[in-house]
């Protein structure tokens, strides 16, 4: 959410959220900075970054010993996977063309990029996008993916706007799976008339502010507290509608306000 801010005022943007009241941040992308740089800003600014998101330019090992350095207990990993340019033309070519076979392939990377990060001593988890849940010859790669990943080494971080988007409810994968969940994505979308699998031109909702969007919390926190989750981030996909750290100041409000019921 913040990318852009921190690229132009790095130490005042993290200054900032602690300022709006948040303490736990999850990284993506090392924007040019060593672990120590980013080490020595986050604690400056009170804040703590148990997650880091296997993204970037550099190779998964150097992004695992990143997050190590950092402090992390979890490194994520997600659809890119499969190729590391999401914007390349031939990614949104993969996109669109994705078979069961597919997920069961990236299923055995993620174990196999689990282990890495195992000997690390690092967790590594799965975040969602919404195509995972398009359907494919009557199934789901989501659930592939499930079935097929070894639930020691791939824990689960569950982007609920995306999963909501796609019209399927995070309260069912939690209460079903509660030992694959360890992280919540916190973010809200304006109303969709039909599923949408996103990651798409034009296939993606409009992002609003949690609490002025579609999507209720109130049960997903209480599905999460039962399967045991272990950090809530708040997300959203730009554009945003209103300026993002007022945004992140609305966020803030609203998930305090469920996480303290």
């Amino acid at each position: 959410m913040v990318s852009e801010r921190l690229e132009k005022n790095f130490e005042g943007t993290l200054q900032s959220i602690h300022q709006i009241g948040y303490r736990e941040v999850e990284t993506a992308g090392a924007l040019n900075k060593s672990a120590a740089q980013w080490r020595a800003s986050l604690g400056n600014a009170g804040l703590h970054c148990p997650s880091v998101h296997l993204a970037g330019d550099d190779p998964v090992p150097v992004m695992m010993d990143f997050a190590k350095e950092l402090g992390a207990t979890y490194v994520v990993t997600a659809l890119y996977m499969l190729n590391r340019t999401p914007d390349d033309p031939s990614y949104r070519r993969m996109l669109a063309n994705l078979t069961l076979d597919d997920y069961k392939r990236m299923a055995e990377q993620c174990n196999r990029v689990g282990e890495q990060a195992k000997q690390r001593n690092l967790q590594l988890a799965y975040h969602n996008e919404s195509i995972e849940f398009e359907p494919k010859s009557g199934q789901m790669g989501y659930d592939t993916l499930l079935a097929e990943t070894d639930a020691d080494l791939v824990k689960l971080e569950l982007d609920c706007g995306w999963m909501i988007a796609a019209g399927r409810d995070p309260t069912e994968y939690l209460s079903a799976h509660p030992e694959r969940y360890r992280m919540l994505h916190v973010k809200d979308f304006i109303a969709v008339g039909k599923p949408t699998y996103g990651l798409r031109e034009g296939d993606s909702p409009k992002s609003a502010e949690l609490g002025r969007g579609i999507i209720d919390y109130v049960p997903i926190v209480a599905a999460g507290r039962r399967a045991g989750i272990e950090h809530y981030f708040v997300d959203a996909e730009p554009p945003f509608v209103t300026p993002v750290m007022q945004a992140l100041a609305i966020d803030y409000r609203y998930t305090k306000a469920i996480l303290a019921r």
